[in-house]
């Protein structure tokens, strides 16, 4: 009787253990997936991300905060329209001027180190349109948020901020 109360003992925790490895297994499968598509999100939005950061490091939040609010598809085009508009300019201005002040040579090559060229990847940007939604957009407004900060830590000189720099604590 003991012998057969072992064995169905036994019996019972392999096939636990069988079924365990199968589902974690199972878990790991689809957490790489997930973290793949994650991936895969952000190389297709890369250059969303390179301008939001510009816009970032001048401390313009307007765009990147309606990304990190959006709740429909139409929002995320708005935010993304609003920040072309906002980096045409430059861009023109990079372009255009030869006899430029060491301020603008700054500002364009600080904007050449982020996006590579003095244009805006059309295709990029259309591909990152057609799968826009709101989960997306949120992911990218953080990237871009992060990489803005660093941003203006490395050009201090080249992107200025509307908003006061933070005032060191003073010690009591």
């Amino acid at each position: 009787m003991k012998s057969s109360l072992y064995s169905f003992i036994f019996a019972f925790c392999e096939g636990l253990i069988s079924y365990f490895t199968i589902y974690l297994t199972a878990v790991d499968a689809l957490a790489t997936e997930i973290l793949n598509k994650f991936k895969h999100d952000i190389d297709e939005a890369e250059e969303v991300v390179k301008i939001l950061s510009i816009l970032v490091a001048d401390g313009v939040y307007g765009p990147i905060d309606r990304l990190a609010r959006a709740s429909d598809v139409e929002t995320v085009y708005l935010a993304i329209y609003e920040a072309l508009r906002y980096i045409v300019p430059d861009l023109r201005r990079c372009q255009e001027s030869k006899e430029k002040k060491e301020e603008e040579k700054e500002r364009c090559n600080a904007i050449k180190d982020v996006l590579g060229a003095f244009e805006v990847n059309e295709k990029m940007i259309s591909a990152f349109m057609s799968k826009a939604s709101p989960r997306i957009a949120k992911r990218i407004a953080v990237e871009a948020l992060s990489r803005g900060l660093n941003l203006r830590n490395k050009y201090p000189t080249v992107f200025g901020s509307k908003v006061p720099a933070p005032q060191p604590q003073s010690s009591r």
